[in-house]
């Protein structure tokens, strides 16, 4: 099965000074499958996410907490119930009316759930006001993978943001905005590969402010190796000079 982003399910909650947030997937995600959580939360805090299901557990897989930027985390839940509306609850993101906290969630089909990560990395860069901000690099141990990055900005300001190279998010529903209600705040974006190879997540993007620090964090999910399946072949009979058709499975 092919790695795939179910893009109904993608959903984006921006809150503004609250510690605990509860919100509702757009839409029931299939069990088996796999939510992958960005979270962005003021600096200091640890959140965690749980849902209104049972036998759900979310994993904070990789974070970066440096300097005046924002805290950044990628979870991810390997679906083992789902029915009706599916509500997720936030624990530490914002109690003090310092600034919004986001999450932005997405649903991954076809994932490896036996051997579901192949690695992460975090990293702090100061950047200008205008450029591209990098993750740190990182390899998948299997061919067929699918990357994740995300990026926590520092609190003082807005950003418009665009994927990097190789890297896509869904426009609407893949990225937060400010509490202007217009400008993006960051994006959760992702890259299918069929390779091994060394990735980074790009995020472009121009500021409304000078010099920004930006915590990124990237992981990497495996999928199920795809093998060639041959459903036929000929081979000529030799004794009989007749082409015989040989099924091979």
């Amino acid at each position: 099965m092919a790695i795939q982003i179910i893009s109904g399910t993608t959903t984006k909650y921006l809150e503004n000074s609250q510690n605990t947030v509860s919100f509702n997937l757009r839409q029931t995600p299939t069990v088996g499958n796999v939510l992958v959580a960005a979270v962005l939360s003021y600096q200091g805090l640890s959140p965690s996410i749980t849902d209104n299901q049972t036998g759900n557990t979310y994993i904070n897989q990789i974070g970066e907490t440096v300097g005046s930027a924002m805290n950044v985390f990628l979870f991810t839940c390997i679906v083992n119930s789902a029915s009706g509306t599916f509500t997720l609850t936030v624990t530490g993101i914002d109690p003090n009316n310092n600034l919004s906290g986001s999450v932005l969630v997405y649903e991954v089909a076809g994932l490896d759930t036996n051997n579901l990560v192949s690695g992460s990395a975090a990293n702090t860069a100061t950047s200008d006001a205008s450029g591209t901000d990098l993750t740190s690099s990182l390899t998948n141990t299997k061919a067929t993978s699918i990357f994740f990055a995300t990026f926590g900005p520092e609190a003082n300001g807005a950003v418009t943001v665009t994927a990097g190279q190789g890297f896509s998010f869904d426009p609407t529903n893949g990225v937060v905005l400010f509490s202007d209600g217009v400008s993006p705040r960051t994006a959760l974006e992702y890259q299918i590969v069929n390779t091994i190879a060394p990735q980074q997540g790009y995020l472009n993007y121009t500021a409304s402010f000078g010099n920004s620090i930006f915590n990124a964090v990237i992981l990497c999910l495996n999928g199920f190796q795809q093998t060639p399946n041959v459903l036929e072949s000929s081979a000529i009979n030799t004794y009989t000079g007749y082409k015989d058709e040989v099924a091979i499975y």
